[in-house]
């Protein structure tokens, strides 16, 4: 594998075609995996990721070796108000900031776990949020049997606030 290079795209910015695609098909290998078991296509895992990036201060950063994406990480700033109706309890007091910042998904190929691509991809997405809001506080969910992304984000200075999402009751919301 050579080495990663780094695209990343901002609100409303075209993301080629060979880049979306891969990424995709990278989404939907990852989420077939344990512990999340969906089942998701091509087509339904590219809009997602467009969707995203459709939002307000929305960022998607690709990591690529080989003409491949190796991994992703995406995210949007979002409201406490609209982050509460996701959760069972109230993120209010955990969260001290109306500058709020989703990180909506990551994921990097198997074949290059445990070689600081997720570290990087997300620590450049939280890099190039806080250059733009130094108080941009962030947020994330994921499956309680995720030990690699509970790893990642405790690395990253996340903490667990072991308050569940509501359509998702096996993941807890993680915050820095």
């Amino acid at each position: 594998m050579e080495s990663i290079k780094y695209n990343t795209y901002k609100q409303s910015e075209s993301v080629p075609d060979d880049q979306i695609i891969s990424a995709a098909e990278l989404y939907c290998r990852i989420w077939k995996e344990e512990p999340w078991n969906e089942d998701w296509t091509v087509d339904r895992a590219t809009k997602k990721l467009l969707n995203i990036l459709s939002h307000d201060d929305s960022l998607l950063i690709l990591g690529i070796s080989d003409n491949k994406v190796r991994g992703f990480v995406s995210g949007k700033s979002i409201s406490l108000k609209n982050l509460d109706k996701r959760t069972k309890k109230s993120l209010k007091d955990v969260i001290d900031s109306n500058d709020i910042y989703s990180i909506a998904e990551i994921g990097v190929d198997s074949s290059c776990r445990g070689q600081g691509l997720g570290k990087k991809l997300l620590g450049g997405l939280i890099d190039q949020v806080i250059t733009k809001n130094k108080d941009a506080k962030f947020v994330s969910h994921t499956d309680t049997k995720a030990e690699s992304a509970k790893r990642l984000y405790e690395n990253l200075g996340f903490r667990d606030t072991n308050i569940l999402d509501s359509s998702l009751p096996t993941h807890t919301y993680w915050v820095r």
